[in-house]
């Protein structure tokens, strides 16, 4: 995606380019499953109240209630 800025600054304006960078082509999940697996089971729970604490605020149509595995 190709998006134009303008930046203008005591009456000079600046054109910049920016292109935003395409990751479908990545593995996004190797890298978090090795991470993951490095942990103790305490680091995990850790880990896991760690990641609720913080998404507790998040829209309710994105929260799940229930119980993990």
């Amino acid at each position: 995606m190709l998006k134009r800025k303008v930046k203008c600054q005591q009456g000079v304006c600046n054109e910049s380019v920016n292109f935003r960078y395409n990751s479908s082509n990545e593995d996004n999940f190797s890298q978090a499953t090795m991470f993951l697996n490095t942990l103790t089971a305490q680091q995990k729970k850790n880990l896991e109240l760690n990641i609720a604490e913080n998404l507790k605020g998040a829209a309710p149509f994105l929260q799940v209630n229930g119980t993990t595995t």
